[in-house]
């Protein structure tokens, strides 16, 4: 029994240990200013030459959180995106949610309803690319918050 306590307390310490040293190497660029300016983004340049589909699957969602999601995408800097909204045929409250979403934003926003009798996140996904435009597709769950320049930063 002592020998099994002492083993548990030294696995213990070991993990704390680890633990430690992970928590340190994570948050070092955070107080060190030479480590913080080597870790950011590099200046933007003025220049876009790729254009963004931003697909947005949703599925049972509120209209707040699919809301403050959409927001937050059409408000990237970039000038060049879209906003796929992917729902299933079987969710008609988060559907016509969408569809209000895409009526406020025409230009920008477009629903794509997965039709397909055996629904998840793939199939839903798959049913948005078909209609996607752009040459760089991204994902985005309905509780997702990005960055306003991400964008741009890819572009760049």
């Amino acid at each position: 029994m002592l020998l099994a306590s002492i083993l548990l307390i030294a696995f213990s310490l070991l993990l704390l240990a680890v633990s430690a040293s992970t928590l340190y190497v994570a948050t070092y660029a955070w107080w060190d200013p030479e480590a913080r300016a080597r870790t950011t983004y590099p200046a933007i340049s003025g220049e876009e030459s790729l254009s963004f589909s931003l697909i947005m699957p949703c599925r049972n969602e509120r209209e707040d959180v699919m809301r403050a999601t959409l927001d937050r995408l059409l408000g990237q800097t970039h000038r060049d995106l879209e906003v796929i909204v992917s729902v299933g045929h079987d969710d008609p409250a988060t559907v016509a949610i969408a569809h209000k979403l895409a009526s406020e934003h025409p230009d920008q926003v477009r629903v794509a309803i997965d039709y397909s009798p055996v629904k998840n996140k793939p199939l839903q996904l798959n049913s948005a690319l078909r209609v996607a435009h752009g040459d760089i597709v991204g994902v985005f769950d309905a509780e997702s918050i990005a960055a306003p320049d991400l964008l741009r930063n890819i572009d760049n």
